[in-house]
């Protein structure tokens, strides 16, 4: 028996693969599970994330041929597949979770053009940070978690100087627990509450949702300067 010969390949893994395996990496370090939800979702996910009428959110990309009016259009956003995942876990009685993806959104631009793609990494965040131990009281999640974990990744990665600030934030959030992530010359995302008003219209029994969004375009930008 012999290993027939194989020529090694002279291209290298793409910038993109490389570091969302690294992304997946730390984020599993830091306790969160990887989610691959979707990428067709209803028209009405605009609504229940409260999108203003000219909103990108609502710039969907709409199926010619779709299996069903749930899956009729592109996501803008990786909140609505997220918000499913939590809302399936605790039907099962999973309270305490720490979900992520990193995939593609996509906003329609015109009539005769591509649709924009962009990278975004979406994690959500509930229940206990702490179970109760022998040497300590149990401790529910809060905003100063989510920022930690939106912190040590950046952080991880190589980004520092980093800066969360008061600023313009998606509808989902709380506007008094929000903030804006960025570094001296970018922004780079958000974290903050998800509002109660968004957790009824998606029918999610939870006292509260934490959040933080990192635009992975401009991620990778920072981390590989592929401006590609």
């Amino acid at each position: 028996v012999t290993i027939p010969p194989i020529r090694p390949s002279d291209e290298k893994e793409s910038p993109e693969m490389t570091t969302g395996d690294r992304v997946r990496e730390i984020m599993a370090g830091l306790g969160f599970s990887e989610v691959i939800s979707f990428s067709f979702i209803a028209p009405d996910s605009a609504d229940f994330l409260g999108a203003e009428r000219e909103s990108p959110l609502r710039s969907f990309v709409t199926l010619l041929n779709p299996l069903t009016v749930d899956q009729s259009v592109m996501r803008t956003s990786l909140i609505p597949g997220l918000v499913a995942a939590v809302k399936t876990n605790l039907s099962y009685g999973e309270k305490d979770l720490k979900l992520f993806e990193w995939g593609r959104v996509f906003v329609r631009k015109g009539t005769d053009e591509l649709p924009q793609e962009r990278l975004v990494l979406s994690c959500l965040a509930m229940g206990l940070a702490n179970p109760k131990e022998w040497y300590r009281e149990e401790r529910a999640v809060d905003f100063y978690d989510v920022k930690g974990a939106a912190e040590a990744l950046l952080k991880a990665l190589g980004l520092r100087d980093l800066v969360f600030e008061r600023g313009e934030t998606p509808p989902w959030y709380l506007k008094e627990a929000a903030s804006v992530i960025r570094i001296p010359d970018q922004r780079l995302g958000t974290v903050g509450q998800l509002s109660p008003e968004v957790l009824k219209r998606f029918d999610v029994d939870a006292l509260s949702l934490y959040a933080f969004e990192i635009d992975g375009t401009v991620l990778l930008e920072k981390v590989t300067g592929d401006r590609t």
